[in-house]
């Protein structure tokens, strides 16, 4: 979003459903999640100085998206958005 949160954060809105899992495979689409947050990071100060605030909208989210993930990419995912306090 282009204006950050009241903490000065970054926000990423990450929608699942809105990918058709027959046409889009989900390692595709959560690289392509992970090149989106690194650049918003790098391309402004604000990201790196307070942080980044990731929301994932999982509605409309169907089985044949979920079984396109492996558990190893399960927890690289969790790992990756995990909350640092």
């Amino acid at each position: 979003m282009p204006v950050p949160d009241k903490k000065g954060r970054l926000i990423t809105i990450i929608r699942t459903a809105i990918a058709d899992p027959k046409k889009h495979n989900i390692a595709d689409l959560m690289k392509n999640n992970y090149l989106h947050m690194e650049t918003s990071l790098l391309s402004q100060d604000r990201g790196v100085i307070a942080g980044e605030v990731v929301i994932l909208d999982v509605k409309g989210t169907t089985l044949d998206h979920m079984t396109q993930m492996t558990p190893s990419m399960a927890k690289k995912s969790i790992v990756t958005y995990q909350v640092d306090p």
